[in-house]
């Protein structure tokens, strides 16, 4: 239930209340012209006598009906309709807060004030099953997220495991549910719908509201991610042919493929992570080998990617880091937290 449910009889109230005060009005002008009453009644008191047939008070005849038989017919009508618009308030009201929607109402509002201070965060659109394997990485390392998920009984059920995730009930596709989730200040966007076509229109959306912003699209079939990267998707990621490799991988080398499927799923383990240097950085025209990194954060650097997109897997290379360069490590999140405020 929306609350324009709670505020129409409300708004019914008031048109009544005015409604009514302005019949006295009408009333009385009419009793003054034909003579049964004196003269016209004062607006005020036609509007304090329409208040106190509404709320039925019994303050008593406060204009003076006694004789003027349509006054009284009208008065009549006016307590029925207010009963009868007091009580459908008061049913609406009743249903409103038993249902649950005030908190549903107090909850939303908490989180488009969370939304709103989250800057260079990620937004995952689509909570299914390939979004949820998402989602749960990005809870593991502490990440800023937000989770755009259209299909309300999904969202209960993320919201009854994970109470304060950041989570909008909409449409991935409309711009204006992409902006609650400040796409703007986005850094990255993770597209998994159930759909491809709905996946390709995301992608385009995304990236006419925000042209720098990261795209990484979750793929059903192989012969779409050439139309998502040319929709504006920076990577492609296709689910089934990505299983077709771990399923070989798990018969040519298991131990690897082991510990690496035992680092994403287990909490307190480490991971590969990656850190760019800044122009600010002390570490900006050092070696590696001299560079301390290991001392200072407990991390082991597995590579080193250049600003020409060159790898150097042998860290110890004789070669002086620069600004731009990004080095790709593993160890705990508390130790890649440490690189990137060393970074």
């Amino acid at each position: 239930m929306s609350t324009d449910r709670l505020l129409f009889p409300i708004y019914l109230l008031i048109l009544t209340f005015i409604g009514g005060t302005l019949g006295y009005f009408a009333l009385g002008f009419y009793g003054a012209s034909t003579g049964v009453i004196p003269q016209p009644w004062e607006l005020m008191n036609c509007a304090f006598m329409t208040a106190i047939s509404l709320t039925t008070v019994g303050y008593g005849d406060y204009l003076g009906l006694d004789h003027y038989p349509l006054a009284m017919v009208y008065t009549m009508l006016l307590l029925f309709v207010g009963m009868g618009i007091v009580l459908y308030g008061v049913s609406e009201a009743t249903s409103f807060l038993v249902e649950g929607h005030l908190g549903k109402i107090v909850e939303r509002r908490r989180t488009m004030k969370a939304i709103s201070s989250l800057n260079r965060h990620i937004i995952v659109c689509g909570a299914g099953d390939t979004g949820q394997g998402a989602l749960s990485e990005l809870m593991t390392i502490e990440e800023p997220f937000i989770v755009i998920e259209n299909n309300e009984e999904t969202c209960q059920k993320l919201l009854e495991r994970h109470p304060k995730m950041l989570l909008l009930n909409g449409d991935a596709l409309d711009e204006e549910t992409l902006k609650r989730a400040g796409i703007e200040r986005a850094r990255a966007v993770i597209a998994s719908l159930s759909d491809d076509r709905d996946t390709l229109v995301c992608t385009i959306t995304v990236r006419c509201l925000n042209p720098s912003v990261l795209i990484v699209a979750g793929a059903k079939s192989l012969s779409v991610g050439a139309k998502l990267r040319a929709a504006g998707a920076n990577q492609v990621v296709t689910p089934t042919h990505t299983g077709g490799l771990r399923l070989a991988s798990e018969v040519i080398r298991p131990h690897v493929t082991t510990f690496l499927d035992t680092m994403i799923r287990h909490n307190d383990i480490y991971r590969f992570g990656e850190v760019e240097l800044s122009t600010t950085t002390a570490l900006v025209g050092t070696q590696l080998s001299q560079a301390g990194i290991r001392e200072r954060t407990g991390l082991n650097i597995i590579a080193v990617r250049d600003t020409l997109g060159s790898y150097h897997y042998n860290v110890d290379v004789e070669r002086n880091l620069q600004a731009g360069d990004v080095l790709i490590a593993i160890g705990t999140p508390t130790m890649l937290q440490s690189l990137k405020e060393l970074c």
